[in-house]
């Protein structure tokens, strides 16, 4: 991670020292950390409900793009979700826990089925025909796998099925009596033909390809007798292509399908959807990002397709077109065209963050698990999140550095480098992703657009660096720098730069990166290090296990400072060359104001979890990064007034107060939307409005009338500015758009009188005639 020195004027340290700072949570995931979606169920395109951990459940009524929490009276996952109609649904979740309801959610009934055997086993699926025919599947660990069913609405169940030896996964019926059911394994295939006696059928070969495991992990019946089955992939324990099963005959016999060299995954398939007989959808994913296959011959054939998500997913459901997906991370999506496009429904996925940095005049970054991407555009006032989709991946992000606005790079898992021109909206791989599943890069430092160094591993015993000297067009690699992983990377010019790594690894180099010569590393002898940033051409500081490291001669030689670190630190930033921080496990944090000489723990209630990112931001404020899409800072923050008289533009008829809306838009929105409206509770024809800020922020604004989905800017005046001072702060903006003269219509009468008696005289006008006009 490249970390880089934000000089903060005098004037600015003095109004944060009279601010009142104080460590705050600035951002947060959508749902709780540790949330994964596992099934949907949909009466229509719109009324919908999820499940997932800690008992989750929440409905939408618009088609997902808004979802309520239902109270489900338990916190066990659950795992399976059955919607009948509106109002009554049947849930499967952990601990031998079956819920259902009878008003749509409003009120769920928790059962514990107890004649389940273990207590641990949880329900993987249900399939209700209706309320009195119902079958579920009880598993547990990898070795059990039970089928029940009740005719009488779970009155009384009865023991259908039962495999000790390998556990089932998921099963699946075309009737109340012929169903399919598939497990740990191709040697795990069972059928029925009336519900209650189950077959196993012949293992089918595996297209000849070797296979550590082939568990199969999801079903479905287009017919009585076509159903369609997916399963494991992998490439960390050498090619394994995602499996994919066929039976024609209601599962008596599988055939593996085997898929065309360019389209095959090697991840995990975890889910399945046929909206026909013939147009399906396989989801998954593993440490790449999500994977989501179509196909529209039956599961004959199956292509990848764009699934520009990282996490893994779980839960799909359809209605026509219409899909909806989710997993971990709290992300739930959906498309309306089958898969072409996506929305992302979550907000912000909960994901640690293992990098952060600020650029330009107001952009910030952040990024980590699953590639989740987060920016802002004010500061850090507000965020957005999305994902880094390059090369049809997804990995996580471990290092990211911006230039600027809009150029930027993220250093990945599996060897990925990726970059961006138009600040994170789109990505694109410079330097592609590998099969090679020990490949991974840690962190990066750019010098400039073109000049950089990216670090990381090849193996865990093959350090490796790659340059590019035109902005990731080209890279050279160096292998084997040395025989340990590489973590972070700094440099100050085009020629000197340092690296550090894995057990105490310390180096230097003179000619940009061509040749690495090891450092003396003195008062550390064993342990990882994991940052490492200039504070001037000699000093420089590292961190990482149970230690904080010191260097005055360019990074020749290190010495570990007499701190007492009891865990490993993970990140540094400085804002100049005296105040940084080095933060990492369970919160620890630690400040220096003496350019690193000394340093101090800090404690504060929100240090509980662990920080793995840290930068600092345009007004000298520091941030950290942590899990669930956490991030913290301690800023002084002051609430603005701002105030604009609309008395001209009211006696006008250019502003209707009763149908109008008056917004707000500037750099820390986006210059765009409604939502910061203001208003004129007393009448008065001021119009105002009061938000947050951090202290130091240059805002620059506009006021805008919106009327009918029409806007009237200020248009004769240049951008509005202000700077966030300490405490009160009251911007009193005058006229909207200066315009501040308004002269009255009054009506006035004119008398017009003409002489016309030459034109009598004459016998041209005749009064008794003619008219004058």
């Amino acid at each position: 991670m490249r970390k880089i020195l934000l000089i903060v004027s005098l004037v600015s340290l003095i109004l944060l020292s009279n601010s009142y700072a104080q460590w705050r949570k600035a951002l947060t995931s959508t749902y709780p950390s540790g949330l994964t979606f596992r099934s949907f169920s949909f009466v229509d395109q719109n009324v919908g409900w999820v499940v997932g951990s800690d008992g989750t459940i929440m409905k939408t009524t618009d088609g997902g793009d808004t979802w309520v929490s239902q109270n489900s009276g338990t916190t066990v996952t659950l795992y399976y979700i059955q919607a009948l109609n509106e109002n009554i649904l049947f849930v499967g979740g952990g601990s031998r826990t079956l819920l259902s309801t009878t008003d749509g959610g409003n009120n769920w009934n928790v059962t514990t089925l107890d004649f389940i055997p273990e207590s641990g086993a949880f329900i993987a699926k249900i399939k209700a025909f209706d309320t009195q025919n119902i079958y579920i599947l009880a598993v547990y660990s990898t070795t059990t796998g039970r089928i029940y069913r009740t005719t009488n609405g779970g009155q009384n169940w009865t023991l259908q099925f039962s495999n000790t030896t390998n556990n089932l996964n998921d099963f699946d019926f075309a009737s109340p009596n012929i169903g399919v059911a598939v497990g740990k394994s191709v040697g795990t295939l069972y059928y029925t033909t009336d519900g209650s006696t189950w077959t196993q059928a012949p293992t089918p070969s595996l297209g000849g390809f070797n296979y550590t495991r082939s568990d199969v992990r999801a079903v479905k019946m287009l017919d009585q007798n076509t159903a369609v089955a997916v399963g494991w992939g992998s490439f960390a324990a050498g090619l394994q292509p995602s499996i994919h099963l066929r039976t024609t005959n209601g599962g008596a016999n599988w055939t593996y399908m085997t898929q065309a060299e360019q389209n095959r995954s090697y991840d995990n398939l975890y889910n399945i959807w046929f909206k026909d007989a013939n147009n399906g959808l396989a989801i998954g994913g593993a440490t790449r990002g999500s994977v989501i296959e179509r196909t529209t011959d039956g599961g004959i054939n199956w292509t990848p397709i764009a699934a520009p998500f990282g996490p893994t997913l779980y839960g799909i459901y359809g209605v026509g077109d219409k899909v909806w997906i989710g997993g971990g991370d709290g992300l739930i999506a959906y498309t309306t065209d089958f898969g072409n496009t996506w929305k992302k429904v979550t907000s912000i996925p909960a994901a640690t963050v293992y990098d952060m940095c600020f650029a330009g005049s107001n952009s910030a970054f952040a990024a980590g698990y699953d590639g989740t991407f987060l920016k802002s555009t004010d500061r850090g006032n507000t965020w957005t999140a999305s994902y880094i989709f390059a090369n049809n991946v997804s990995p996580n992000v471990n290092g990211i550095q911006f230039l600027n606005d809009n150029i930027g790079y993220a250093a990945h898992s599996y060897r990925l480098v990726s970059k961006t021109t138009d600040g994170g909206n789109t990505w694109f791989a410079v330097l592609p992703d590998s099969l090679i599943t020990t490949g991974h890069n840690y962190g990066l430092f750019f010098l400039n657009e073109n000049l950089g160094w990216v670090c990381g591993q090849y193996a865990t015993s093959n350090g490796v660096i790659h340059k590019t000297t035109n902005g990731g067009q080209t890279w050279t690699t160096f292998q084997n720098v040395k025989n340990k992983a590489l973590r972070a990377i700094a440099f100050k010019d085009e020629n000197n730069g340092v690296v550090v790594g894995a057990s105490v690894t310390a180096m230097y180099t003179t000619n940009g990166g061509v040749t690495w010569q090891d450092a003396t590393v003195n008062g550390m002898t064993t342990g990882d290090l994991r940052d490492v940033v200039y504070l001037s051409p000699t000093r420089l500081i590292a961190c990482g296990t149970n230690a904080i490291l010191k260097s005055d001669d360019g990074g020749l030689t290190w010495n570990a400072l007499s701190v007492s670190v009891p865990n490993l630190l993970y990140a540094l930033t400085f804002k100049d060359a005296m105040n940084g921080y080095a933060v990492g496990t369970n919160g620890l944090v630690y400040q220096t104001t003496d350019g690193g000489d000394n340093w101090t723990l800090l404690t504060d209630p929100l240090f509980t979890k662990t920080f793995y990112a840290a930068a600092t931001d345009q007004n000298g404020n520091p941030w950290f990064g942590s899990l669930g899409s956490e991030l913290y800072t301690y800023s002084a923050q002051a609430q603005v007034t701002f105030n604009v008289n609309m008395r001209v533009k009211i006696l006008k008829g250019d502003f209707v107060p009763s149908t109008d809306l008056l917004v707000m838009r500037g750099n820390f929105n986006g210059w765009s939307g409604i939502a910061d409206q203001l208003s004129d509770p007393d009448g008065d024809s001021v119009y105002s409005i009061t938000k947050t800020f951090n202290v130091g922020d240059n805002l620059e604004f506009k006021f805008v009338i919106h009327r009918s989905g029409t806007d009237y800017w200020e248009d004769a005046i240049p951008n509005r500015t202000y700077t966030v001072q300490p405490g009160t702060n009251v911007y009193n903006g005058g006229y909207f758009n200066n315009d501040s003269i308004y002269v009255p219509r009054v009506p006035i009468q004119f008398t017009f009188s003409c002489n016309m008696e030459l034109e009598r005289l004459s016998g041209r006008f005749n009064p008794a005639t003619d008219t004058v006009s």
